[in-house]
């Protein structure tokens, strides 16, 4: 298993908009299962080498290396294949909250990241602010439409959520 983290942020009482809040953190995390496969076969380091350098923003390309430092450096690396089976993500990022309150959040985290760094926080992600700002937000917004339309099915005099 591998574990991947994403952003992560402390979020402070006073980052809601809402009075009465506690301290929480949010943060996202992937847990991806698989076989790991090491390979010390040539052909499939270089080609993997290649992949790594043609997804880079570089106009580089392995076909600049010399022929014989390329087999030496290749010599001295194992391959590593992680073959997936299955992921399993975990996103807590104030995704129950109003849409308003995780507007509130980023903004607060944008401004801690913007500032002099005080002791009680470290740096902000800026990962995290985007998320907040988008699939977090985003979730909230269709969550509180559906609440709306669910509200306006049931017409006067009924509660629902």
């Amino acid at each position: 298993m591998v574990i991947l983290h994403g952003p992560d942020d402390y979020i402070d009482p006073s980052d809601h908009e809402a009075p009465g809040q506690v301290p929480t953190w949010d943060h996202l995390t992937m847990h991806v299962h698989g076989t790991l496969v090491a390979h010390e076969e040539p052909e499939w380091i270089i080609a993997s080498l290649g992949e790594l350098v043609d997804a880079q923003p570089t106009d580089w390309r392995m076909e600049e290396l010399d022929p014989e430092r390329l087999r030496g450096m290749v010599a001295a690396i194992v391959g590593l294949e992680l073959r997936i089976t299955s992921i399993v993500g975990k996103a807590k990022m104030s995704q129950n909250r109003p849409s308003s309150d995780i507007g509130a959040i980023a903004d607060a985290l944008e401004a801690r990241r913007t500032q002099e760094a005080e002791p009680r926080y470290r740096r902000p992600s800026a990962g995290a602010i985007a998320f907040l700002r988008g699939p977090a937000r985003e979730h909230a917004l269709a969550r509180e439409r559906a609440v709306e339309r669910a509200r306006a099915a049931k017409g006067p005099g009924r509660t629902v959520g």
